[in-house]
């Protein structure tokens, strides 16, 4: 979405990238490309009860454990 946006801004704002801003645009857009390349391929899933399965897995609650985990030392940090 950032790459996606200074690139807008670029056409249609006449805004300037230096060449940082033009080397991110271009890394994220490889590392897209390299993600969607080498991802598994997609399987049906014909019941809830596998879905489930398939949420519960160690890795999947990992990732989505993360942003809680970082948030919320931060948020009670506040408070002092």
């Amino acid at each position: 979405m950032t790459c996606l946006s200074a690139i807008l801004a670029h056409l249609m704002l006449n805004e300037r990238l230096n060449i940082f801003g033009v080397l991110g645009c271009a890394l994220c857009i490889v590392g897209s490309g390299v993600i969607v390349l080498h991802a598994p391929p997609e399987r049906e899933v014909s019941s809830l009860i596998e879905i489930w399965r398939l949420a519960m897995q160690p890795g999947v609650l990992r990732v989505a454990m993360y942003p809680s985990h970082r948030s919320i030392p931060k948020s009670s940090w506040h408070r002092l």
